[in-house]
């Protein structure tokens, strides 16, 4: 026997009712379809046009490349040792920045930094850097000094102020030069701490 179900008319099946879902339907497509294309437009604007001041229109451009360093750095007042390690300067961040990854030795131990560097802006930089003989974040800013970078931080320890200074100089895209200061008071002579030239590696190396 047929089912007495079949002579009923659902409320929302009607024939304007019907018109109506379909226009919702139809909108929601339209809306889905803008959300896709915004989306996909704006991971093209970020490989394209990065939300930030590029790295190879700054200052900062020539540090990128692989490296091999000879690295000077104090062991005592008046005494420095001398060693040989290996960086690799990479832009990462769709540009916005540039990550360094140094290897080498310090006091004939394996020793390791990582320092991310970025332009926040015009002729202003920022760096923070950690490595394995610490072990914890600095961050230093850095402003442009005559032919220089110099990245600057310091430290309130209470009695006494600890600063340091990094400066990047003779930046040619085939070389250039870190030295690192500190003075261990405000007012103190500044003292070089350890001085690191940077040299491209050729593709064979």
């Amino acid at each position: 026997m047929p089912s007495a179900h079949f002579g009923l008319a659902w409320p929302f099946c009607g024939k304007k009712n019907l018109s109506v879902m379909n226009k919702a339907l139809l909108l929601l497509l339209v809306l889905f379809t803008l959300c896709r294309d915004q989306d996909a437009q704006a991971q093209q604007d970020l490989t394209t046009q990065p939300p930030c001041l590029p790295i190879a229109e700054s200052l900062l451009a020539p540090l990128e490349g692989a490296w091999t360093v000879e690295w000077t750095y104090r062991t005592a007042p008046g005494e420095f040792a001398k060693s040989m390690a290996q960086s690799r300067i990479e832009q990462d961040l769709y540009g916005c920045a540039l990550i360094e990854h140094f290897e080498g030795t310090l006091r004939s131990l394996p020793f390791s930094a990582i320092t991310l560097f970025s332009q926040k802006a015009e002729g202003h930089f920022d760096r923070v850097r950690i490595d394995s003989e610490h072990g914890s974040f600095t961050q230093s800013e850095g402003h442009v000094a005559g032919d220089s970078l110099v990245f600057e931080w310091q430290r309130d320890l209470g009695e006494r102020v600890l600063r340091t200074r990094h400066f990047f100089f003779e930046m040619t895209g085939e070389s250039f030069t870190v030295e690192y200061y500190m003075s261990r008071s405000s007012g103190a002579p500044w003292a070089l701490v350890q001085r690191a030239r940077y040299r491209k590696r050729g593709s064979g190396e």
